[in-house]
């Protein structure tokens, strides 16, 4: 089906469907291609392909006798479903990219060969999102002045950002613009610390009753023995009992001043016009002392409100409240204000000549109608510490695109750059080592956390020859590495080489990339997974396929799969593969069907690299809560019916006990070889002291004898970290 008036404001399922089955040529029927190639490359846009009978012309887009005229056009939605004679069951949701017609030999038989694709390919040449400051900014509401103040550097005013009009030079000069880096979320700022100060006035507006400012500013670090003091914002008042308002800062020792490394703010009305010192009201006035704050950007933000006969200011510093204050009176409408009025020019306001710790910079000021908290506090330190789902969940949001994801947590994030959305995306895909994906004509995302010890969704049976031909493996080792070097961006950098290498034996496999995380302390875990990823050191699967035709049985276990992923098990795989069981994560999929074929192919990556340690769980196996072991070797060749074995443990501790004394930890299960080809017995006692033990296995199946030095380990401890 296609959708031909699409409204992407409304529910997919809502967008006014046509049915265009009857025109869909059988043969050869849809063919469908999701996922990623390889399970160390990133998802790519799905792709789908199908034949349309186009006699009378209906998709031919230029056509304007065409039922589907005018709308039928590129990035059409497009609904895929296959009924196998039990009713519709949904395939994909993607984009008609291209609906080249073609005609037989005779020119009598029409066609369109359309081809498809999902909303990643569309958001490839996206245009960057912007500053994140100024993006929150200019889309909040009520907003009825803003000026960034990130104008260039040899400008003399500053532009708003609404086309509300300048900020001037207040004073004899203006500051310097752009000299200084603004915060996090925005670009430069003024440098208003060596002299400047801007004046300007807002638009003519309603008397709402409620008004708000807010600003980034830094300071000068400094102290004084007495007040010292700055005026980061004043404000005149048209009509009301208050004529002005004005923000303080002020520092120093003594009595009454917020002591040595301190910043004290005093937010207050004026009680008469014009402003001066004395006149200050000490009823309608917030102070408040904050330690440790000089020197860096903070958002200040301060509201008025009518509230019955009395006017209330409230005055937050950082999202968090500083005071409130009430006073009986009236509140008039924001005015003309002046941006850093003291500027060491004598005479400029009430506070004319004080140096005090002085304004270094002042950025992103803005003016609302309401006191609500417009929530641009976290865009301006570039959303730092966001984890990797939730800032995907926001800009998708933003960006009007359908994301689905059931992730709880993710890795936090640094902070977010001027790019695309599908930059921002893939960032945090990199940084919490998930999957990005393509579902319901938008996005998901599948955390790396909600891969851990995943249920089995799809069941098949070799013996029953439910698989489609004979799994051929892989065993190339394209995916092997055993170092890996995680960078951040503008920080550290860790190395990481897999347990028991030897340059001087082993061969070295590395490689390296540069993370946007939060902190340092991540990196470690990132490249540590990177090598765990590059050493799981089982066969590849790249081509496990079933016939849902031949085995009808297996359609509802295949479309309960999720989009992406999904766990797979295959039973009873030919002996020679070594194994009990083939157990996979779905990485990519190629579906096909037409009158009489469903047929899918998946490749596939090993599910034990997700199974992980959680504390405190127990699996059954009797292992999920203990250590895996490093250094342990057979001290001495054992037999095939062999049942104590004696071990050189080196530097591992192993539990001594047996199923008598330690029935909590004994029995468990260990394997005796290496990661790719061993046994597994179980472990019923360990007797003897560190690092010469003595262990009584019990065996699980054919044996075999092993000589000294081989590993012995716990099985299946997982991960952890």
């Amino acid at each position: 089906m296609i959708a031909l008036t699409p409204d992407f404001s409304r529910p997919w399922w809502e967008w006014g469907w046509a049915d265009i089955t009857t025109w869909v040529r059988w043969d050869p029927g849809v063919t469908i291609t999701s996922g990623r190639g390889s399970e160390d490359s990133r998802v790519s846009s799905t792709s789908a392909s199908a034949i349309l009978t186009n006699t009378d012309g209906r998709f031919s887009r230029q056509n304007p006798f065409s039922p589907y005229a005018p709308y039928l056009k590129r990035f059409t939605p497009i609904w895929f479903s296959v009924n196998p004679g039990s009713g519709w069951i949904d395939r994909a949701h993607l984009y008609i990219d291209n609906l080249p017609k073609r005609w037989d030999t005779t020119g009598t038989d029409a066609t369109v060969d359309i081809s498809c694709s999902g909303i990643l390919n569309q958001l490839v040449d996206a245009p960057k999102l912007g500053r994140p400051l100024y993006r929150a900014v200019s889309r909040s509401t009520g907003l009825i002045g803003y000026w960034t103040l990130e104008d260039g550097a040899t400008a003399s005013t500053a532009e708003s950002a609404l086309g509300h009009g300048q900020l001037r030079t207040f004073g004899t000069v203006a500051p310097l613009f752009a000299a200084v880096d603004g915060p996090p979320g925005g670009s430069s700022a003024p440098d208003f610390a060596s002299q400047g100060g801007l004046y300007g006035r807002l638009p003519t507006v309603t008397n709402t009753g409620a008004w708000q400012a807010t600003l980034w500013f830094r300071t000068l670090e400094g102290d004084s023995s007495t007040f010292t003091a700055s005026v980061p914002l004043q404000w005149d008042m048209i009509g009301g009992t208050f004529p002005a308002f004005d923000i303080l800062l002020f520092v120093g020792r003594g009595d009454g001043n917020p002591g040595l490394g301190n910043i004290g703010f005093n937010i207050a009305a004026y009680t008469a016009s014009p402003p001066s010192e004395s006149f200050r009201s000490e009823t309608l006035a917030v102070e408040a002392t904050v330690p440790n704050i000089q020197g860096t950007w903070r958002q200040l933000r301060v509201t008025m409100a009518q509230n019955g006969g009395n006017v209330d200011i409230a005055a937050y510093l950082d999202g968090s409240l500083l005071g409130v204050a009430s006073d009986t009176g009236t509140l008039g409408v924001p005015g003309a204000f002046v941006v850093n009025p003291c500027q060491d020019q004598p005479g400029a306001n009430a506070y004319a000549g004080v140096d005090g710790i002085g304004i270094a910079s002042i950025s992103t000021l803005a003016w609302y109608n309401h006191t609500a908290d417009p929530n641009t506090y976290d865009a301006g330190l570039a959303y730092v510490g966001e984890q990797a789902h939730e800032r995907m969940l926001r800009v998708a949001d933003e960006e009007n695109i359908p994301f689905y994801c059931l992730a709880s947590e993710s890795e936090p994030l640094g902070p977010q750059d001027d790019v695309t959305a599908l930059e921002v995306f893939r960032a945090g895909e990199k940084a919490d080592g998930g999957a990005l994906f393509e579902a319901l004509f938008g996005l998901g995302y599948e955390a790396r956390s909600q891969r851990y010890d995943s249920t089995v969704v799809l069941f098949l049976d070799q013996a029953l020859e439910q698989t489609s031909g004979n799994p051929q493996s892989s065993d190339d080792g394209t995916n092997f590495r055993n170092q890996w070097t995680a960078n951040r961006q503008n920080g550290g950098s860790v190395t990481v080489t897999a347990p028991g290498v030897d340059p001087a034996r082993d061969r070295v496999v590395g490689s390296s990339d540069t993370y946007e995380v939060a902190t340092d302390d991540q990196l470690l875990d990132a490249a540590a997974w990177q090598v765990h990823l590059g050493t799981v050191d089982e066969d590849r699967w790249p081509d496990l396929g079933l016939n849902l035709a031949n085995h009808p049985e297996l359609i509802a276990q295949w479309v309960a799969m999720p989009p992406f992923g999904g766990r797979i098990n295959v039973a009873n795989p030919f002996s020679q593969a070594a194994i009990a069981l083939i157990d996979v994560l779905r990485e990519g999929t190629t579906e096909h069907w037409n009158s009489k074929q469903w047929e899918v192919s998946n490749n596939t990556s090993p599910a034990s690299t997700y199974d992980v340690g959680v504390w405190g769980a127990d699996d059954g196996s009797g292992t999920a809560d203990l250590w895996g072991a490093d250094d342990t070797v057979l001290a001495a060749d054992i037999t095939a019916s062999q049942t104590s074995i004696t071990l050189n443990a080196g530097n591992d501790v192993w539990a001594i006990g047996d199923t008598v004394s330690e029935p909590a930890t004994f029995p468990f299960n260990v394997d005796i070889g290496s990661s790719a080809a061993h046994l597994t017995y179980s472990c019923t006692a360990i007797t003897g002291t560190h690092p010469n033990l003595t262990m009584t296995i019990v065996r699980l199946g054919t044996d075999r004898s092993w000589p000294a030095g081989i590993s012995v380990t716990v099985t299946n401890t997982g991960l952890w970290g």
